[in-house]
């Protein structure tokens, strides 16, 4: 059984589109979270509420009161991150001038498609997709890359 190894990218610009995947997911995590927040303010009785507090921390209606506000704040932290990662993202993937090397790069880099899938959509030869994942891949920047329609070709 072959091992596979992971290589090293070294295209900046795929781990700028990779990390809006990343903002993603951790933005629907905050927003699950933040409902979640949201449903136990609305289970909370008067009875609890009303608890006097022993110790240190906040109970009741207070407590969740401030862990939502926690959540809510950054839940906006983090859409304002992914907004400046989204215009970034759009400004490497204007500059590729292939439309079918755009959609390559934007499905296997910013939705996290399989290469397969990729692949198929496109309607490429395992050779021409390999050939140009390893173009794109070993290049410093998108700049670097010569686009073709099916292809492209290190601009070293």
């Amino acid at each position: 059984m072959a091992e596979t190894q992971a290589k090293a990218v070294k295209n900046k610009d795929i781990l700028l589109l990779q990390e809006v995947s990343a903002i993603q997911a951790e933005i629907a995590s905050i927003e699950k979270r933040r409902e979640w927040e949201k449903g136990r303010l609305y289970k909370i009785t008067q009875n609890i509420t009303a608890t006097p507090s022993y110790g240190n921390g906040a109970m009741g209606m207070d407590d969740a009161y401030a862990q939502l506000e926690d959540v809510v704040i950054r839940h906006g932290m983090q859409i304002k991150r992914y907004k400046r990662m989204i215009v970034k993202a759009e400004n490497i993937l204007n500059r590729i001038s292939s439309q079918q090397m755009r959609t390559m790069v934007r499905r296997l880099y910013l939705d996290g498609a399989s290469g397969a899938t990729v692949r198929a959509e496109l309607g490429m030869s395992r050779w021409t997709f390999e050939n140009a994942r390893a173009a794109i891949e070993d290049a410093e920047n998108m700049d670097a890359v010569k686009w073709h329609d099916r292809y492209v070709e290190d601009k070293k």
